[in-house]
């Protein structure tokens, strides 16, 4: 039960004042098992409609904040009252994703380790090639067993809560590796919040702490599209 000491997030605040105004009308479509999977909202009397973020919109209504008939309850308008300017406001984080993995690529040196950033999941064009790993990376000794790691890279928590939703976005990633890790700043993700079979990295400055090991995974050998992605980009 929600109560309002919990204090909501600036994404969580700025959808609840939005939805306070009675002049902003929320709409939701269902799929057929009665499951919410878009909220879009408008203004009376104008043109133009804002889609919601549906992880935000669901985290108010598993709060208490917001009703089934899409209006700010009152433990949601308490919890608008408490708030102060600056918790409106969306911080960003103090690294970004290219600078945790700057340092990541150092911990996997190049007489060992083959790394890619951003590495796509094949050669052409397409749905099956054009999706991105974060990171990959193949150690190319043969006593490793030539180990592969796949690496998510997430600075902020809404992305990650995105990606609890939509699990099947690192199949891929984890069908062509050993090991798969989420590589995020610290405190960003709580251990009980890894996926089975996934594995924690915290970065802090030029620190790296892995919090949780990934278990390692026996997976098929790699495609030739995926072998000519990485080919494209050694040449």
């Amino acid at each position: 039960m929600s109560n309002v000491s919990e204090k909501p997030t600036p994404a969580q605040a700025n959808m609840l004042k939005l939805m306070s105004d009675p002049n902003f009308i929320v709409t939701t479509s269902s799929n057929w098992r009665g499951k919410i999977v878009s909220v879009v909202g408008y203004y009376k009397g104008k043109v133009g409609i804002k889609k919601l973020n549906l992880i935000t919109f669901r985290s108010l209504m598993d709060h208490k904040w917001i009703s089934a008939d899409m209006q700010v309850t009152a433990l949601g308008e308490m919890s608008l009252s408490h708030l102060r300017p600056e918790d409106f406001i969306i911080q960003k984080p103090d690294h970004t994703a290219i600078d945790l993995l700057a340092v990541l690529q150092t911990h996997y040196p190049s007489d060992q380790w083959v790394f890619f950033r951003e590495l796509r999941a094949g050669s052409g064009y397409g749905k099956d090639a054009e999706q991105r790993i974060d990171a990959w990376t193949m150690n190319c000794w043969p006593s490793s067993r030539f180990l592969r790691i796949s690496f998510e890279v997430k600075v902020y928590r809404s992305d990650f809560l995105k990606e609890l939703a939509s699990p099947g976005k690192r199949e891929f990633a984890m069908s062509v590796s050993n090991k798969f890790y989420f590589v995020t700043p610290p405190r960003l993700i709580k251990l009980s919040e890894i996926p089975s079979g996934c594995g924690l990295i915290e970065i802090n400055d030029d620190k790296i702490k892995v919090n949780l090991d990934a278990p390692f995974r026996e997976t098929d050998g790699l495609s030739w599209r995926f072998v000519a992605s990485m080919a494209r980009r050694l040449e």
